[in-house]
């Protein structure tokens, strides 16, 4: 299953033009990804960058419930 979220992020991540989406993780924590330099999918974890900040966060695929596209 992990393997089908990182195709789907590296998909998502690389399309033209790009449109930004949330991440809905398992524990309900909710990650905005609005440049796609923000968020690393490897192959079982992805790293995201907070915006404007020193701060990241590292999560495994496999917490991942629901990606959805914001509103342009």
């Amino acid at each position: 299953m992990s393997e089908r979220y990182r195709d789907d992020l590296n998909t998502m991540l690389h399309a033209e033009p790009f449109v930004a989406f949330r991440l809905i993780l398992s524990s309900g924590t909710a990650y905005e990804v609005v440049d796609p330099l923000q968020l690393v999918p490897e192959e079982s974890k992805a790293t995201f960058y907070f915006p404007r900040s020193q701060r990241i966060a590292i999560f495994r695929l496999n917490q991942i419930v629901t990606i959805e596209t914001l509103e342009q």
